[in-house]
């Protein structure tokens, strides 16, 4: 890692650290005595229902306690280990203290909280989320990220996945696994992310909540969650609809969302259970697309203008409307009392329309899969009377998938579809095999071994109404298969240190929206992109809990990125560019405990937090449209950030939550001649609770502002865009209000 940051000023880091970040840690550290850091005040910072404990009511209980690692089984490779000594780069947002502290139904600045990990929001529904830096290949939504609902993929067979289709409010927490994982996840090549979709939270088993806000947003939901181990059924069911207007002209978003996952445990043991899941969403976004830097500065809330050539996007109503539907089924069965078996099979559908400038796509995809594994673990006894083991666990499953989609082009006729311009069924295949092997020795050293073997194919085949001359053939599109190993360690020191390393391979397959493109061709020259990563990682937690740390250094180089190429009018297509040398540093630290400000016990510090991402991120070997740009700037990547949250209780019944994210600047374009300032952002929120009188219901009002700083920025830019329309200006300081009847 020697001069991995020689690109930077010296005093870079500091320097960036903004202000503001210096005085929430300054202030709240200061502000507490000496002889606080290990102590629970007397009195709890927050009014709690008898018989729930106080640590799992506390409402700044967030990363750190709600992911207590001495206490929590640790499930993002399902395989049951405290969090301090998993040998890969995982990180938790809880639903208390990160989801629900953002404007409502939105998950971007949370996710934001997350070292290494970026979500943008070109405009209102319009997501785009990386990891490390795999911006670079997504204009929109999701590419080399692999998302899992549970067991069920929320990413199809031909690597689409709908992440804007669900409702922040719906889960109860969302674990990132950064780098590469294909142990039990198959191929992707910028890590994974798992949603916890049950939306209740401890003491309360349901909710309704109303609220709104600035630029026309309107939001209601209703919740219920009877999750609880010791039922025979449980149930999950949660709705919320939507609207909002938008900062800019042309970017109105309505979404109603539903799901429903009944559970039934039909056996002694928890394990044998059966449950079924269900989610219907109805999207509707309009994307006002982006803008010159004259026009960002000038008149940030047009859309995109029309030209001698070309209209604009109100003209066209350029938008998109997703009707979506997900259904699943799962049985896990406790063979033995060693050996455990799961199931899962599962579906979608998706109506898809997309009026954009220069065309109207419609989509209409329907996807089928399985998945299935079995574990066994065994424990042996290090001595006739110890009390720790070696615990021994493997696992064997497959997942298999099949997405249909037929894809029809039109003339766009100022938002209607016209002539017919090209029309095509689109088959994707895809399938992994994977096996793990975790070996745990008295608890103080980990070593896991993974892996995986992937297949992929593409079939495409013209319709008879396609008026493309000549007609094109039907074709096919097979990758070799791919293995994907991945193998770490771990290593306990004590029970409050452990160091970590991990070797894994990255191997993601060119996705269906990219092998046929906006272009409307069928690119078959497309190889599958392929990394190797290499990290080494630091975990601390103090004796009581209360303090967590956690260190990565990494290295990723990627051969055969696959990245977007537009023309003059914004017409799309993809290419295997070269490569990339990816180097970085991350990390968290947090701390969790009620310690009274300036020795005011009427005021708590209940949670502070900061992450950290600086990454030296290079083209390497890396050539497009004859130009070699190897050794500039990752475009779309930031090489440093840094997102501090604090929260801070009043009076017991008053929780004030601030977030302040730094973002350096941004390269948009490969050849690195135009960047995006730098930007700070700060955020706030303000909740107070009632309670009934045998405390068993809550009120909660709330009221929050976004962008109090009132900062012009773009929060996702569109990288490599003709005529310099790079920018997607978000909306000025905004506020919102709102309660909430918690039962």
């Amino acid at each position: 890692m020697k001069n991995m940051f020689r690109s930077l000023p010296a005093g870079r880091q500091v320097k960036n650290f903004s202000a503001i970040t210096v005085f929430i840690f300054l202030f709240a550290f200061s502000a507490v005595p000496k002889n606080a850091y290990a102590q629970v005040p007397d009195s709890p910072p927050t009014r709690v229902p008898e018989g729930v404990d106080t640590l799992d009511f506390d409402p700044g209980a967030g990363n750190l306690m709600e992911v207590r690692t001495d206490e929590v089984e640790v499930k993002a490779e399902r395989v049951f280990h405290i969090m301090l000594r998993t040998p890969g780069a995982e990180s938790y947002i809880g639903k208390r203290a990160v989801l629900d502290a953002q404007s409502p139904g939105n998950m971007v600045s949370a996710m934001n909280t997350i070292s290494g990990v970026r979500m943008e929001e070109r405009s209102p529904g319009s997501y785009r989320l990386s990891i490390r830096g795999s911006v670079l290949r997504s204009p929109f939504g999701v590419r080399n990220i692999k998302v899992y609902m549970g067991d069920i993929p929320l990413t199809d067979a031909s690597g689409n996945t709908y992440l804007n289709i669900l409702d922040a409010g719906a889960m109860g927490g969302i674990k990132v696994l950064k780098g590469p994982d294909g142990s039990l996840y198959g191929a992707n090549s910028g890590g994974v992310a798992l949603l916890d979709m049950h939306a209740g939270g401890k003491p309360y088993r349901g909710n309704v909540e109303i609220s709104g806000g600035a630029f026309g947003l309107f939001r209601t939901a209703i919740g219920f969650d009877t999750k609880d181990e010791g039922r025979k059924f449980n149930i999950n069911v949660f709705a919320a609809q939507q609207h909002q207007m938008g900062y800019r002209d042309n970017s109105n978003m309505d979404r109603e969302y539903f799901h429903i996952n009944p559970e039934y445990r039909y056996g002694p043991n928890n394990e044998d259970k059966v449950s079924v899941l269900f989610i219907q969403s109805t999207l509707d976004y309009q994307t006002p697309g982006g803008l010159n830097f004259l026009q960002m500065t000038s008149a940030p809330q047009l859309s995109r203008q029309p030209t001698a050539t070309l209209p604009g996007a109100y003209e066209q109503k350029a938008g998109v409307s997703d009707k979506t539907w997900i259904a699943a089924v799962s049985n896990t069965y406790q063979i033995g009392e060693d050996l455990t078996h799961h199931v899962s099979f599962f579906g979608s559908g998706t109506d898809f329309q997309n009026p954009f400038i220069t065309n109207y796509e419609t989509r209409n995809e329907s996807n089928l899969g399985l998945r299935t594994w079995a574990e066994l673990r065994t424990e042996t006894s290090t001595s006739p009377n110890s009390t720790r083991y070696n615990t021994f666990t493997s696992r064997f499953g497959a997942e298999a998938q099949s997405s249909s989609s037929d894809v029809r082009n039109y003339d766009n006729n100022r938002g209607t579809k016209d002539k017919l311009r090209a029309a095509d069924h689109l088959l994707s295949r895809s399938a992994f095999a994977f096996g793990t092997f975790t070996a745990d020795f008295r608890s103080r050293l980990r070593v896991d071994g993974a892996l995986s073997v992937n297949y992929f194919e593409f079939n495409y085949n013209p319709s008879p109404e396609s008026p493309a001359l000549p007609i094109p053939k039907a074709g096919n599109l097979k990758l070799k298969p791919q293995v994907m190993p991945r193998f770490g360690l771990s290593y306990r020191f004590n029970d409050n240190l452990a160091l970590r390393g991990i070797v894994s391979k990255g191997y993601s397959t060119p996705t269906s929206a990219e092998i046929r493109a906006s272009d409307n061709r069928i690119n078959t020259t497309l190889n599958a992109e392929k990394g190797l990563n290499t990290e080494a990682g630091l975990r601390f937690e103090s004796p009581e809990g209360q303090l967590y740390a956690d260190v990565s250094v990494f290295r990723y180089r990627l051969s055969d990125a696959i990245v977007r190429q537009t023309d003059s009018s914004g017409t799309e297509h993809f290419l295997n560019a070269g490569g990339t040398n990816q180097k970085g540093i991350e990390t968290y630290i947090a701390y969790g405990a009620a310690v009274p400000v300036f020795g005011y016990r009427r005021i708590m510090l209940t949670r502070i937090s900061n992450s950290l991402t600086l990454y030296n991120f290079k083209f390497d070997n890396y050539q497009t449209a004859g130009n070699n740009y190897s050794g500039n700037n990752i475009t779309g990547v930031p090489a440093f950030t840094a997102v501090t949250t604090a929260e801070i209780t009043f009076f017991s019944n008053y929780v004030l939550y601030l977030q302040h994210n730094y973002t350096d600047k941004i390269a948009l374009n490969d050849g690195n001649t135009v960047y995006a300032s730098a930007y700070h952002l700060l955020q706030g929120r303000l909740a107070w609770n009632t309670y009934s009188a045998n405390q068993r219901v809550c009120l909660q009002s709330f009221m929050g502002m976004d962008n109090i700083l009132n900062k012009k920025y773009s929060l996702g830019n569109d990288l490599n865009a003709a005529g310099g329309r790079y920018y997607n200006p978000a909306a000025p300081r905004s506020f919102y209000l709102g309660i909430k009847f918690m039962f």
